[in-house]
């Protein structure tokens, strides 16, 4: 089944999207997570557009002016100890990284109609997609998975 257009468009504004899956092991959650590959609103603010705030956010939420600003997407599948929420954990994502039971595999793929093959290891059903902000956990919306340097058991 393809991504549904909703989530396909998000994709397409330079949001993420993530779903939980089955954990390898009892008491540990698990998530798939794919990230868009575009310039930082920071770097390249010419490339954002901002709109009203969604997903609960104080500030206005950045939208990427163009598709054609997206490189690629990452897809990355991120398993932690269940203990790790974001209402607990949030703010020191730097902890559960650090954890040497933490684990993440990360896909790279140059266009979307990859993003479906790339899945299909982890995730049965896309529909399931949506907004990070759904789930709780410390780490799908960190921004320290991009950095595996620094957390090298994360990718074993």
């Amino acid at each position: 089944m393809p991504i549904p257009l909703k989530r396909l468009n998000a994709l397409r504004t330079g949001r993420s999207l993530a779903a939980e899956i089955p954990a390898n092991k009892p008491g540990r959650r698990a998530f798939v997570v794919v990230v868009p590959q575009c310039p930082s609103p920071y770097e390249q603010p010419e490339a954002w557009l901002y709109t009203d705030r969604q997903y609960g956010s104080v500030r206005p939420t950045p939208v990427l002016r163009s598709p054609s600003f997206i490189t690629g997407f990452e897809v990355l599948r991120i398993e932690h100890d269940a203990q790790y929420t974001y209402r607990e954990w949030g703010w020191d994502a730097d902890l559960v990284l650090a954890d040497k039971s933490t684990r993440t595999k990360r896909v790279l793929v140059d266009a979307e109609g990859e993003i479906e093959t790339a899945l299909a290891p982890w995730l049965d059903d896309v529909e399931t997609l949506g907004p990070p902000q759904d789930h709780d956990s410390a780490l799908v919306n960190s921004p320290h998975l991009g950095r595996p340097e620094e957390y090298p058991h994360l990718w074993k």
